[in-house]
């Protein structure tokens, strides 16, 4: 299901606390490092990682956000740009083999599948290299800290897990070192990790 929230650009960042704001400082350093040739951008939000990308290192950017009151607001300056608002498994059908030179999949947008085979296995068949970004486990108490300064109406699915359910964002999870690469190397060769911050984890994963 899609949630059709209304958040302009301002509102949706409004309450971000300062550990979040740090993370985005840091995932703009690790886009501008890797993302390059034609970037595609799951889950795209209202397009940030826009604002992060090189112009001379890309070559266009496609955005695929299903929640079309977000995909209205993306616009690029100076990169070719196109977006899909359709859910990625839908954009994906389209997409040819090994179209993307470099797919995101930013600010933990991986959590929002259920079964992330339903992601990772057209995924691997459009990108040649992809850019994970995700919450770390480990750092629950600053996550519901979060849920209640935004005022999110949320519900702990299974603390062990440190899962976070709400309608706004569905289920929220985090990962741990082994749970990241678990998930994603059935399906593209884990080539390497790092910290963004100590509330999130990175992985650059390429084609097999």
């Amino acid at each position: 299901m899609v949630y059709q929230i209304q958040m302009s650009k301002k509102s949706a960042f409004d309450a971000l606390p300062r550990f979040i704001t740090c993370y985005f400082g840091c995932e703009l350093d690790v886009v501008r490092k890797y993302a390059h040739g034609n970037v595609l951008d799951v889950g795209a939000g209202i397009g940030r990682a826009l604002s992060y990308l090189d112009p001379d290192k890309v070559d266009s950017y496609h955005a695929v956000e299903p929640n079309t009151h977000f995909a209205s607001e993306i616009a690029a300056d100076g990169i070719p740009c196109t977006v899909t608002p359709r859910t990625f498994e839908e954009a994906a059908a389209g997409f040819g083999d090994r179209q993307f030179d470099t797919a995101l999949v930013l600010w933990n947008t991986l959590s929002m599948w259920e079964d992330p085979a339903d992601l990772l296995v057209p995924l691997s068949r459009v990108a040649k290299s992809v850019l994970f970004t995700v919450v770390a486990k480990g750092n629950l108490p600053a996550r519901l800290a979060y849920y209640r300064a935004a005022r999110i109406p949320h519900r702990m699915a299974d603390a062990s897990t440190e899962n976070i359910v709400s309608e706004q964002w569905q289920t929220n999870r985090a990962y741990s070192w082994r749970d990241l690469d678990t998930i994603i190397s059935p399906h593209l060769a884990v080539v390497e990790q790092g910290c963004l911050t100590s509330y999130s984890h990175f992985a650059i994963a390429e084609a097999k």
